[in-house]
C-alpha cells in the first residue's frame, strides 16, 4: 500500500508543472501579469517573446541582476569623494590638497604662498627653508614649508583635522534598467523605458534620501497611474512637477524589484477607468551597494 501511495504522488509531481506552469523551482513562471495588455504593437511582440523554457528566464533575471552594478553610482558631487560640502571650498596649499576650507582660508592659502620667497631666510638651523623671525613652517602636509603666522598654522592644524566632516556624504543611488523586447528609451539620469503604446517609467533609489523615485509620463490625457512592484498593484496619487513620485526604501526589501506602471482616465457616473498597456518591467536594486556613512 505505502509504494502505491508513493507512486502516485510521484506522478502528481510530473503533473503539475505541465497543468499548472506555476511550480516554483519547476522553471514555470506566470508571465501574464507582466506582459503589456491592449492592442499596442510592443504589448503584442513582448507577448510573443514569453517562451515557458527556465533557461532564457534565468539568463535575463542574470543579465538584469548584473547591470545593477553598471547603474550604481557614488552620489558625491561632481568631484567625486573629495567634493566639498555647501559653504567650503578645496585648499590647494599645495598640488593635490584638496582639505575643504572656507573661501577666505583658500584666498589666504594663496596669498600665502604668493609671498613665499619673501619670507624666508635662505639660511640657518633650517637650511634655505629657515624662516624669517615671526614666521613658522605652515605644514598643510608634512613637506609643506611655505612660512606663515602661527595663526595661520594653527588654522590649518584645525582645518586638517575637520577635514572628513565637511566633504560631501559619499551616497549610492542605483538606476532601474529594463531587458524586455522593443522598448523606447526616453530621457536619461534615469533613463525612462516605454512601449509605443504605453505610459514610460524610470526609477532611482537614493541611498542617502533613502528614496525610491518613479519618472513617469508619457500621456498627457491620463488622470492617474496604476502601479505594480513585484506584480502587486496600487494607484498612485500624489505625483508631483513632471510626473515624479516617490516612496521611502522601507517600502522595499533588499535586492532587485520588478516595476511596471499603466496610464489611466477615470470614466463617468457608473463608468469604469480605460487604462493603456503596461509599460516595460524596470528592474530596481534597493538597498544593494550600502556605503556604511
Amino acid at each position: 500500500m505505502a509504494r502505491t501511495t508513493t507512486r502516485r504522488a510521484a506522478a502528481l509531481l510530473v503533473l503539475l508543472p505541465v497543468a499548472g506552469g506555476l511550480l516554483t523551482g519547476c522553471g514555470r513562471t506566470d508571465k501574464a501579469a507582466d506582459t503589456p495588455t491592449g492592442t499596442g504593437a510592443g504589448a503584442t511582440a513582448s507577448a510573443a517573446a514569453g517562451s515557458p523554457s527556465s533557461v532564457p528566464a534565468t539568463r535575463d533575471r542574470t543579465k538584469s541582476d548584473d547591470s545593477q552594478t553598471d547603474g550604481l553610482r557614488v552620489n558625491s558631487g561632481a568631484y567625486g569623494p573629495d567634493t566639498c560640502k555647501p559653504g567650503y571650498v578645496w585648499r590647494e596649499a599645495v598640488p593635490g590638497d584638496r582639505v575643504c576650507v572656507t573661501p577666505a582660508t583658500r584666498d589666504r592659502a594663496r596669498y600665502d604662498n604668493s609671498q613665499a620667497a619673501n619670507r624666508r631666510l635662505g639660511y640657518g638651523a633650517y637650511g634655505p627653508d629657515t624662516c624669517k623671525q615671526g614666521y613658522v613652517w605652515r605644514e598643510a602636509v608634512p613637506s609643506d614649508r611655505v612660512c606663515v603666522t602661527p595663526a595661520t598654522r594653527a588654522q590649518v592644524k584645525e582645518d586638517n583635522a575637520f577635514a572628513g566632516g565637511r566633504r560631501a556624504s559619499s551616497c549610492i543611488f542605483n538606476d532601474g534598467v529594463t531587458y524586455d523586447k522593443k522598448y523606447v528609451a526616453v530621457g536619461s539620469n534615469p533613463t525612462r523605458y516605454r512601449y509605443l503604446r504605453s505610459p514610460y517609467l524610470g526609477a532611482r533609489w537614493d541611498e542617502c534620501a533613502h528614496t525610491v523615485t518613479l519618472y513617469i509620463g508619457g500621456d498627457a490625457t491620463a488622470t492617474h497611474y496604476n502601479l505594480r512592484v513585484d506584480k502587486r498593484q496600487r494607484e498612485l496619487t500624489g505625483t508631483d512637477g513632471p510626473r515624479r513620485y516617490t516612496m521611502k526604501d522601507s517600502e522595499f526589501t533588499g535586492g532587485t524589484h520588478d516595476l511596471v506602471i499603466q496610464s489611466c482616465k477615470r470614466g463617468g457616473l457608473f463608468q469604469s477607468s480605460t487604462c493603456t498597456n503596461w509599460s516595460p518591467t524596470v528592474r530596481l536594486a534597493v538597498h544593494v551597494g550600502t556605503n556604511a556613512q
